[in-house]
């Protein structure tokens, strides 16, 4: 897959440069989302409130947007869906020849679960919800106050990360599911340190969820995971 980024400029390359720069953007205007869209994809307001984004047969659901800027929620929803589709910067080439398992890691400020799907993507619509735990990592450190603005990780969180980034295989689409919204989500701060130091796997997040953790098990992550992939 080519590197569609590279042939954009005007008011279409500054949008995707404000979606893919870090520290997150917090002042990207929908208006100039909708436009870029537009011209690259489709975009529809669904009678939920909900958006349909598409883009290079690839589609995404974002939330409402209730204010004139893109949340950090919708944004990196955006970004899953750009890199996928070869609109990144420095997107990767994508689709591995053979089809693999999907892969879903279910993470908090306490722990991680690698968690794979039975069988291939291929056979997601008519496969239960079965798979097993490949790796549960525990989050050692102790915070002082809230971290919910921070940009960075502390040294700590990259550690953590890093043990779960070596967990992930090198094929079959990703689902991310967290707890919380913006920077209280470790989802999220998973992204950013997958977007630094393993691209690969960073182009192959099909989405992120937002789930109440402590109150689902294993079956059920692997159940919403199958559907987010569906």
């Amino acid at each position: 897959m080519t590197n569609a980024y590279a042939a954009t400029t005007g008011q279409n390359r500054r949008t995707l440069e404000a979606i893919f720069r870090h520290p997150v953007a917090h002042n990207l205007a929908w208006r100039d989302v909708v436009a870029l869209l537009t011209g690259i994809g489709d975009i529809d307001h669904r009678h939920s409130g909900e958006y349909s984004l598409h883009a290079g047969g690839e589609h995404i659901r974002i939330d409402r947007q209730h204010d004139k800027d893109v949340t950090t929620d919708n944004l990196i929803k955006l970004r899953h869906l750009l890199t996928r589709t070869g609109w990144a910067p420095d997107a990767p080439p994508l689709h591995p020849a053979h089809p693999s398992p999907a892969t879903i890691i279910v993470i908090d400020h306490v722990d991680a679960k690698v968690l794979t799907l039975a069988g291939s993507e291929d056979d997601l619509p008519s496969t239960s919800a079965q798979g097993e735990e490949l790796h549960h990592f525990v989050h050692h450190i102790k915070r002082i106050g809230s971290d919910r603005d921070r940009e960075e990780t502390f040294p700590g969180d990259t550690e953590f990360f890093s043990r779960v980034a070596d967990a992930i295989g090198h094929q079959g689409r990703i689902v991310l599911i967290g707890h919380g919204k913006g920077q209280s989500n470790e989802a999220h701060h998973l992204c950013n340190y997958l977007q630094a130091h393993n691209k690969d796997a960073y182009a192959r997040i099909a989405t992120t969820l937002v789930a109440d953790l402590s109150h689902m098990t294993t079956a059920e992550l692997l159940q919403l995971g199958r559907k987010a992939l569906m």
